[in-house]
């Protein structure tokens, strides 16, 4: 696993390692956008058979850890007190299977809640290969008022954990 990066020459793969030191994505005060936030990683095969790839949302924390404007007036009856949250139920996390020659690609996004209970594929990768993918968020222009309100002071840790199966 590496991070990379992405030009139209296509995508630099960083030093590769068991486990990343630090965050692939983070976000702080996202809103209702029509643009999201995300980054590339590199996946290499160094076994010795085929694998298929799986991408799940791990340790999803989704924390409401304040009570501000009118979240409990819009139903949102754990507000405050690092009670559950509501913004994993709302954001959107995509997984993109990349070119890694064109860095051209594209993929499909979940609700976020959602990913961290069902793996979501991302096809085979051959013996030796690198493949590239990307993983971003999102917090769609098209969430609901209410939902909005009930979220608005949450909090949604968690990592990507990629898996690969002979």
């Amino acid at each position: 696993l590496a991070t990379a990066t992405a030009s139209p020459s296509g995508v630099t793969c960083g030093t590769f390692s068991e486990n990343l030191t630090s965050p692939l994505v983070t976000v702080t005060g996202m809103s209702p956008s029509s643009q999201g936030a995300g980054e590339y990683v590199c996946i290499k095969n160094v076994g010795s058979q085929q694998v298929t790839l799986s991408v799940l949302a791990d340790e999803l924390a989704d924390i409401d850890f304040g009570c501000t404007g009118d979240e409990s007036l819009h139903g949102d009856t754990t507000c405050g007190g690092n009670l559950a949250g509501e913004l994993s139920g709302v954001l959107r996390v995509g997984y993109s299977t990349i070119d890694c020659q064109t860095a051209g690609g594209g993929g499909m996004a979940h609700i976020l809640k959602d990913s961290a209970t069902t793996p979501h594929a991302l096809g085979t990768l051959a013996v030796a290969a690198t493949g590239c993918y990307r993983a971003s968020i999102v917090y769609p222009t098209t969430t609901a008022a209410t939902a909005v309100q009930a979220a608005q002071s949450d909090r949604a840790t968690w990592r990507f954990k990629f898996t690969a199966q002979a």
